[in-house]
């Protein structure tokens, strides 16, 4: 019979209230203690303790990833682990950001623009090397015939170097990764061509149509292993790591 699991992705006998209060106290004492950082130091302090929260984890399952038999699956599965780790630094930016303006609109004291230089440069730095991660994962999955599984219980023995690393949770976090790289990549390529395309229909002017195709051609080559990897991402946990 198959084992069920919660909404944490912990089986239910090693649910523990104490496990669960001290996650919810350590948030509180993070939230408190980046509103004085905030305050009273400066938003880039602030913003690093934020994300060191935030992708520690992340971080240090990609390092004990490397010690794994099966290196092909260590290292799909440890870039998978780093992009989710930038891409939390970019919603950390994210966080930085909206502190800025809720002090400035609270207190009515304007902030200086290095305020939000720090927000803004972890969100695009984290969103720049999350997508690159994603797509070294995506490439690593295609070479090796990694079913990309990735869940919130490989955390479980994180500290305990003698135990295995393993994920058996159902929520796989691995497509929405994929779909993540998948969008900021096309973000970032498809202007070229709809410009090439704008300027030929609206001005007959050809000069940027060799410019849209090459955008084109890259957008293809970048987002081919991402569908590819999409495809071909496990159903369930054992289809990854057994």
């Amino acid at each position: 019979m198959s084992q069920q699991f919660t909404n944490l992705e912990l089986p239910a006998e090693e649910w523990s209230p104490v496990r669960w209060a001290f996650h919810v106290w350590s948030w509180i004492a993070l939230l408190v203690l980046f509103v004085l950082l905030e305050v009273f130091v400066d938003p880039l302090t602030a913003s690093l303790v934020l994300c060191l929260k935030l992708g520690w984890r992340d971080l240090l399952v990609a390092m004990r990833l490397r010690t794994l038999r099966h290196a092909r699956l260590a290292g799909a599965i440890g870039f998978f682990c780093l992009a989710q780790a930038c891409f939390k630094v970019a919603l950390a930016g994210i966080l930085v950001g909206i502190a800025v303006v809720g002090y400035e609109a609270l207190l009515g004291v304007p902030q200086p623009a290095e305020r939000f230089l720090a927000g803004l440069l972890l969100l695009f730095s984290g969103l720049a090397l999350g997508t690159m991660l994603v797509l070294f994962a995506a490439a690593r999955c295609c070479q090796n015939h990694v079913r990309g599984w990735l869940d919130g219980t490989i955390y479980e023995h994180l500290l305990q170097p003698r135990v295995p690393l393993t994920c058996r949770g159902s929520f796989n976090r691995v497509p929405w990764l994929l779909r993540i790289g998948f969008v900021l990549i096309s973000l970032l390529l498809w202007p070229g061509p709809i410009v090439a395309v704008v300027m030929v229909v609206a001005r007959g002017n050809f000069a940027g149509l060799p410019i849209g195709l090459l955008f084109s051609a890259f957008w293809w080559w970048s987002v081919s292993p991402l569908w590819a990897a999409l495809k071909d991402s496990a159903r369930t946990p054992q289809e990854c790591w057994d």
